[in-house]
């Protein structure tokens, strides 16, 4: 994107699909299907980090749109849920989650640009497009997607930690991870 290979941001488009019993929110008191305590269902666990990483790779959202459905679960907070939204520069953004499927698909990731396209499936690219040619890497072990330095949890609790201890700096700040909370707050209005 910074090298303008894209060209420019079109669509971005995220799909979960998860598999999640009802004891997986019954556990631990229940806190995850009650709304006072985790606050949302699907869109805040699992969608939130996409929604990060949209508005990184997009810029602001100008606006906002969501639905929620309660389908397989007793829960307070949504099992499924769909967000779009319009960026500043025009381009839209598509988030669409579940815990209600009987098994778990791969987390698909797609970005399109005006010039250049990829998706991503289960962390590996999968297809490109380019100058109407498309590439697919489903049988390459090449096309494995590698995160930055601070790419899983486990390195950013351990970035976290050597900040506190003065160590190291933040890669990511608070102000960051708000921008996604702050959407999400708009789609729970």
């Amino acid at each position: 994107i910074d090298n303008g290979e894209f060209g420019k941001l079109i669509f971005g488009v995220v799909l979960l699909g998860k598999s999640r019993s009802q004891k997986y929110y019954d556990d631990a008191e229940g806190w995850k299907k009650r709304k006072e305590s985790a606050g949302g269902g699907v869109l805040l666990f699992n969608g939130v980090h996409y929604l990060d990483i949209l508005q990184w790779m997009f810029g602001e959202v100008k606006e906002v749109s969501a639905m929620t459905s309660l389908l397989t679960h007793n829960l307070e907070v949504e099992d499924t849920g769909g967000i779009l939204m319009k960026f500043q520069s025009g381009a839209l953004g598509v988030v669409a989650a579940t815990t209600s499927l009987s098994f778990n698909i791969p987390d698909r990731f797609e970005v399109y640009g005006s010039k250049f396209s990829v998706v991503i499936e289960g962390g590996r690219v999968v297809k490109s497009y380019r100058k109407n040619k498309i590439y697919s890497f489903i049988d390459s072990s090449l096309q494995k997607c590698v995160p930055r330095k601070i790419g899983n949890i486990q390195n950013q609790i351990q970035n976290f930690v050597d900040f506190l201890e003065k160590k190291d700096k933040l890669a990511v700040s608070g102000e960051d991870g708000l921008k996604a909370l702050h959407l999400l707050e708009k789609v729970y209005k």
